[in-house]
Parts: C-alpha cells; structure tokens; sequence
C-alpha cells in the first residue's frame, strides 16, 4: 500500500485530512446497556459533575448512565433518537430532543461511532444545551479491534477496506491502520472511528493511559 494520505489526497482531491462520509452498515449493536462506564464514574469522582446540577445525557443509549447518576440523585435528562422509548426523558430514555438548558451536557461513546461530519453537529448541539460539556469516546484501542477483525477475516472490515481503498488489506502495515482508524473503519462490531478533539479546541481531562477519553 502507497501512503495512505497519498492516497486519500487522490481519491477525494483534497489536500487536508479526510473522514469516510458513506453509509454506516450497522450490524452490530452500539447502544450498550450493561453497567455504567467507568468513565461517567470519572467524571462524578472527580467532581466533574456534581449534585444539584442538571444534566443532559446525549445519545444516553439504553439508559445505563443516566440511571447510575439519578441513583446517585443527580437529576438526569436521557436524550437518544434512536433508542428512546419513554415520553419523559427525566425518568426514561427520550426521543424527544431537550429544549431544557442544562448545567451539564455529555456524550458518552456517542463521537466514536458517527461520522466526522456529524460529530460536528452533536458538538454544537450539546454546546447550545449545556453551560459545560464532556464528550467521552474510546481510546486507542478502536486501532487493537481493527487489527484482531481483519486477522480473522472479518468480513465487513476486508469488504469496506477493499471498497474503499483496493488493494489486499492484508498488505496494510500498523501505521496504515491507523491511519485508516482516524477516518473511520465498519466491522461486524459497528462503525468506529477515533475522533480527534484534541486537534478541535478540547482538552483531555482523563490520563491517556485509560480505555477511553474524557474531553472538555
């Protein structure tokens, strides 16, 4: 394989970064309903978040989170357009967009699974409800899944690679990868992505050793 901004700068004519823009194949489920995330535990430990404030979970999936914090007593409005069932997203999950203004508006493996050009418009939209934001996303270790799906074939990454770029992915090296991780890669686990906020004017809060990232 030829250098991979090499390529993308001939594929898309552009002389900048570029991120997939296609259609997301989801075959596999991104809304995770176990326990809590260690990171949103983060945040309430640290007091990044702190009772009496109100609270906003964006893309709040099954709810997990958003009920680990009303436990805690936090008062919590779970937003998410896709898995939103309950009319009233302060005791449910809600379909209904918030026009509340919230103290705190957070995302929470929302970024890593939507392309670049949404991320944008998420971002916004959680800035016009909150007076501060967090956005957690996955660390490096969406590069370790890329690599261990095309060591077992896995069907949709080849394909998407193939579809994308040509060539044999198996030529790929490390660095190709994750190249190919920053502008989005689909595996029969979901669409991922690693977003790169840093580069957009946020700060890392969690140390980078975590599994997963906390910006603000």
């Amino acid at each position: 394989m030829n250098n991979f901004s090499d390529i993308l700068k001939a594929k898309y004519k552009i002389e900048s970064k570029a991120y997939y823009k296609g259609n997301i194949i989801e075959t596999g489920g991104t809304a995770i309903s176990t326990s809590t995330s260690p990171a949103v535990r983060y945040l309430v430990d640290n007091k990044l978040i702190t009772k009496g404030q109100t609270v906003c979970d964006y893309g709040a999936g099954g709810g997990r989170n958003a009920k680990y914090l009303r436990d805690l007593g936090f008062k919590v409005y779970a937003y998410d357009p896709y898995n939103g069932s309950d009319d009233d997203g302060w005791k449910g999950v809600s379909a209904r967009k918030p026009k509340d203004k919230f103290d705190v508006c957070f995302t929470c493996y929302v970024l890593n699974v939507v392309q670049e050009h949404k991320e944008k418009t998420i971002i916004a939209s959680c800035k016009k409800i909150g007076k501060t934001t967090f956005h957690i996303t996955r660390n490096m270790d969406i590069h370790e899944t890329t690599k261990k799906a095309m060591a077992r074939n896995d069907k949709l990454v080849m394909d998407f690679f193939v579809n994308e770029f040509g060539g044999n992915p198996k030529n790929y090296t490390d660095k190709d990868i994750l190249d190919l991780c920053y502008f989005g890669v689909q595996t029969s686990k979901g669409f991922q992505r690693i977003p790169e906020l840093e580069n957009k004017g946020f700060k890392l809060l969690s140390p980078a050793k975590f599994g997963y990232k906390i910006y603000g």
